[in-house]
Parts: C-alpha cells; structure tokens; sequence
C-alpha cells in the first residue's frame, strides 16, 4: 500500500540492499505500477548485482568518502522533477485500484472535471516518464463510458419532459387563452433543450474522438492489445457524429472522425495506412468496422461491464 501511494520509488543500494529478497520484492511491485525510481548509491556494489530496471538509470552517489550536501541536492533535483505530472500518475493510480477492488463499482469512477484531466494525463503520458499503467488506461476509458451513458439518461428524461410539456400545453390552449403565454415559455424551453441537447452530443463526440486519438497513437509497449478497444471506441465516436446536427457536422470534424476510423481499422487490420485519396467514406468505414467488431469478439478488459456497442 505504502509503494501505491509514494510518487517515487528510492532505492538505496548497498549489498544488503541488493541481496534482499524483500527488497526485490518491493523493487517488483514499483515497476507493477510504473513508479518513478531513484537510485541512490550508499555503498559500492557490483553493476551486475543490481535490479536491471535500477542499473539503467542514473544512479545518485551519498556515499560516506563523497560530499553530501552536493549528491543530496542532486537528491532533490531528481524528487521535485516533473512534481505534477507524478502526482497525478500517483493519484489517478489510487482511484483506479479502489474502483478495480470494489468489483468495478461505477461510483468509484471519474466525472467532469477530473475525466477530462485524466484524458489530458494519458495524453502526457506518451512522450513523458512514468508512463500510464494498462489499469489507467482501463479506469479512464470504463469513466468515458459510463460519462456517456449517464448523459444518454438525461437527456432522455429532459424528452420525456418536454414531451409531457407539449400534451398539457394543448389541454391548456383549448380552455383559455392565457396558453399563448405558455406557448411561448414551452417552445423556449424547447428550444433551449434542443440546444442543449445538440450542445451534449458535440460534447460526446468531442470527448470520444479525444479518447480515440490516444488509443489509436503509438504508445509505450504494452501487454495488452488496444487494437479492440481502438476500433470500439472510434467507430463510437462515428456514431455520434453521424446524429449530429448538420451545422456541427463541419467538413474537418468528419475529417477528424475518417482518419481516426481509418487508423483504427488498419492497425487493428494489421494493413498499411491507406493514402488519403483512397480513404472511404464515413458510412462504408462505419460498416467495416461494425462487420470488424462483429468478427472479432471483445476481449476481457475492453469495455467495463454494461458498455453498450456502437453498432446496435
């Protein structure tokens, strides 16, 4: 639990230290979740007798015959590197491992705000060190899901709403004629829903495309194979574009959504990148990938349980 809620991993080597099963131990749960390690040389041991994790990195000299304010202050230029980013790795880590102990329960994942930091992290997290676990990369995209369907649900009881609006307002019209003042308010309100509801629909796709950009971008390697889940969630966001409403549907948005389809399916395909002239287009790329999705059923940790597919 301690090595789970450390931002980095320091390691003092010394030959105890080295020959320590325990130690080792604790070395291989700091890699398990990409911690940051630090290695700091105590006493001089052979190369070779060190974790070959730690051997790789630079290692901080504090040995007694050495002068110790300058190593301890290369020390704290190592700890206070890169600071917020580690502690977001750290903290994002945290909530993933409550949400996977607690059997995946949904209230344990991220809304809002802290979703959309959490995509921004992932995002880092390609080009910068330490890189996101599998378990991040799971715990954000179960978080887009569930996101989804909870604004689905709103949305459709705002409807349901609206419907029973429209109803009574024509019992209301019949009897007197203050329904012109209800006439009024009711097709405000739903105009403002209908907005709102275009609003909320960009913003799925928004957040969806985003999401599928980094599965589909070369990342660190990785024990687990994101093609499934790269083809689910873009062919997704094609869905959603398509009920956009036509004044959203920008030339370069359906662009957007074409090439991240298009490289979905052919990694997932294992074929080259089509040329941009021979790209289809976004109905015949969503067929593809639905019969691709049909074919090839879903692995375990793709989507979290009650993930809906995009093509029904």
């Amino acid at each position: 639990m301690g090595i789970e809620l450390a931002d980095t991993f320091l390691f003092v080597i010394s030959p105890d230290s080295v020959a320590s099963k325990v130690c080792q131990q604790e070395i291989e749960e700091a890699l398990k979740h990409n911690k940051r390690l630090v290695p700091v040389v105590f006493e001089e041991v052979q190369p070779e007798q060190v974790h070959p994790e730690l051997a790789r990195l630079n290692w901080i000299f504090l040995r007694p015959e050495e002068a110790f304010p300058q190593g301890f202050q290369r020390l704290l230029g190592a700890l206070d590197q890169d600071l917020d980013y580690v502690r977001t790795h750290t903290r994002l880590l945290v909530r993933a491992l409550d949400w996977e102990r607690h059997g995946h329960d949904s209230s344990y994942l991220l809304r809002g705000a802290d979703l959309a930091r959490a995509n921004e992290h992932l995002a880092l997290g390609n080009n910068q060190e330490p890189r996101p676990t599998d378990l991040h990369h799971r715990y954000v995209l179960a978080s887009a899901d569930a996101e989804a369907i909870l604004r689905d649900e709103a949305l459709g009881r705002q409807a349901a709403v609206l419907a029973e609006q429209r109803r009574w307002l024509w019992v209301v019209t019949t009897l007197s004629v203050v329904a012109i003042g209800l006439v009024v308010m009711s097709m405000t309100l739903l105009y403002q829903a209908q907005l709102g509801q275009q609003q909320a629909e960009f913003e799925q796709w928004q957040a969806l495309h985003q999401l599928a950009d980094l599965l589909v971008e070369p990342e660190a390697p990785s024990s687990v194979d994101r093609s499934w889940e790269a083809v689910w969630v873009a062919t997704h966001t094609g869905r959603v574009f398509q009920r956009l409403p036509q004044a959203l549907r920008t030339p370069d948005r359906q662009a957007q959504t074409r090439i991240t389809l298009n490289q979905a399916l052919t990694a997932a395909q294992g074929s080259p990148p089509l040329a941009t002239t021979a790209w289809e287009d976004l109905p015949t790329l969503l067929h593809r990938s639905c019969r691709w999705l049909t074919d090839h059923p879903a692995p375990a940790v793709a989507i979290p349980d009650g993930g809906r597919s995009p093509c029904s």
